[in-house]
């Protein structure tokens, strides 16, 4: 069957185009109708299962997903059941009602190109069963076989791996994880070669890890592609204010933190064996938060309260994070001042003591273009119901709305320039 090399080399376009709402398959980028499969960036969006607990009205549920605006759409997350090695329900309302997952994978019902699949893993379920169940043949057995089940039970299209990180000691991993995580991959994709199935797995940008976990040339082999985590670079961890996804190197930067941006990551990714068509660019929605030190010196690289307690935003609740509606809504309406970092192509905001790094329009604008100039296979968005989906800022989805416009221009150009070709013939 022509699923048993890797997908995104032989599956027909239709399989890679991002989704759509409009059932005659075209959209209108500037007025022009595109067909949709000259859409050739995939867009993976990320449907995070907990959001919907958050407080009314940013309680967000699967049909708020802009499934008009993604290729593949992936559930957050499942865990690993740490004595049999099984996939198990993480998210509350789904360990509730199993049915909930045949509600997602239906989503695809509604959209010609949609594709659905299912996450594994995550920073919360922690490193130390991804360890343990890659350590054996009979473990690693168990977890394919049942991840196989799930797949095929609930009608997923895919499965995303989510190990944060093999091989870090500190949050349980061992040095035979490398080795042991590309076995799992191998033994993953020749269980799914039967069946119509994506296998993902997601990636640090960070040198360290990467050399502790991740064995790319043969992980490469056996992955339809990787989700690059370019994101949560910095932090307050490093003492001092700064933006979590910076873009490119600045001038001043020590030569750590230079080689710590999302454009010397890929670079480095495709030193390490991976192809840049199996390289999708992860982009966060949610702002890291800091406590100023001295709420005068509030550029980038002030110094910060180490263990400083942040603003917690009305509905992620988090004093480490907040949501871009959060903080569109603070510059908008709650007095926060938003300055730009033209060097490093990203945005941030501060009020008296509290300042945050993020996403906005532009700067999502700027990675895309990067993606695409760069020609890296397509764009991962962490996660959706982080986005100003509910349009308390202006119109709703405004960073998908982008990332969904430079995909129809980068068509809409290419189909011009075959136009013209043609009638130069």
């Amino acid at each position: 069957m022509w699923f048993t090399v890797p997908l995104l080399i032989c599956l027909p376009a239709v399989f890679l185009q991002p989704a759509t709402a409009v059932s005659k398959g075209s959209d209108a980028i500037q007025g022009i109708k595109i067909p949709r499969n000259k859409f050739e960036v995939p867009v993976v969006c990320y449907y995070y299962g907990w959001a919907s607990r958050r407080p009314s009205p940013m309680n967000y549920q699967v049909e708020d997903v802009p499934l008009d605006m993604c290729t593949f759409v992936v559930l957050a997350f499942a865990g690993i059941d740490d004595k049999t090695f099984e996939l198990k329900s993480m998210i509350p309302e789904y360990q509730e009602d199993s049915q909930r997952y045949l509600n997602f994978t239906n989503l695809k019902t509604q959209h010609l190109y949609l594709k659905t699949m299912l996450a594994v893993g995550g920073w919360h379920l922690g490193g130390e069963v991804f360890s343990k169940m890659v350590s054996t043949p009979e473990s690693r057995s168990a977890f394919v076989f049942s991840a196989l089940r799930w797949m095929l039970d609930y009608k997923f299209d895919g499965l995303e791996i989510i190990w944060k990180y093999p091989g870090y000691e500190k949050r349980g991993g061992r040095p035979q994880d490398k080795e042991n995580f590309a076995l799992l991959l191998k033994e993953l994709k020749e269980a799914f070669a039967a069946h119509p199935l994506y296998l993902t797995a997601a990636v640090p940008l960070e040198e360290n890890y990467l050399d502790d976990g991740y064995d790319i040339p043969k992980m490469q082999r056996h992955v339809d592609w990787f989700n690059v985590l370019a994101y949560d670079l910095r932090g307050p961890w490093n003492r001092f204010t700064d933006m979590h996804s910076i873009l490119y190197k600045r001038a001043g930067d020590s030569p750590y933190f230079q080689d710590l941006t999302i454009a010397e990551g890929m670079k480095r990714l495709v030193r390490m064996g991976a192809p840049k068509q199996k390289l999708m660019l992860g982009m966060a929605y949610y702002g890291r938060t800091y406590v100023l030190r001295d709420p005068k010196k509030n550029g980038v690289k002030a110094r910060i309260i180490p263990n400083g307690k942040p603003q917690v935003g009305p509905f992620v609740g988090s004093d480490e994070l907040k949501g871009y509606y959060e903080i569109c809504q603070d510059v908008k309406s709650n007095g926060w001042t938003r300055a730009f970092d033209n060097e490093a192509k990203c945005p941030y905001a501060y009020k008296g003591d509290q300042w945050v790094g993020y996403e906005d329009e532009e700067s999502v604008a700027n990675k895309m273009d990067f993606i695409l100039r760069e020609k890296y296979r397509g764009v991962m968005v962490f996660n959706n119901d982080l986005d100003d989906f509910r349009g308390v800022c202006g119109p709703k989805n405004p960073l998908m709305t982008v990332i969904f416009n430079k995909v129809g221009e980068k068509a809409l150009r290419e189909i011009k320039a075959n136009q013209i070709r043609s009638t130069s013939n």
